[in-house]
């Protein structure tokens, strides 16, 4: 299903989109060989269909939960900083 076309009212969203699997290069070292590509050609199209997801969530759902493999702020917190209105958590792999 495509979730930017998801209609109806909702309490709760959670909003998983794909990223650059940042987070994961201790569990899976080989991420980090294809990291340049990913930065520069997919990276800009990740953040934005992920700025879709989420704002698409706000328009549904009271409450949206947005979480991401990454450890680029670009894809985490500056996703989100324009709907904060409770403090953010941020976890790491080895937390």
């Amino acid at each position: 299903m495509n979730a930017l076309k998801l209609e109806g009212e909702f309490d709760k969203a959670i909003v998983d989109p794909s990223c650059s699997s940042t987070g994961t290069f201790q569990k899976y070292p080989e991420v980090k060989l294809h990291f340049n590509f990913l930065y520069n050609k997919v990276l800009p199209y990740y953040i934005e269909n992920q700025r879709k997801l989420l704002e698409k969530a706000k328009q549904v759902a009271d409450i949206v939960s947005y979480s991401t493999c990454s450890l680029l702020k670009a894809e985490g917190e500056n996703q989100t900083k324009k709907y904060k209105k409770r403090k953010e958590r941020r976890f790491f792999p080895w937390d």
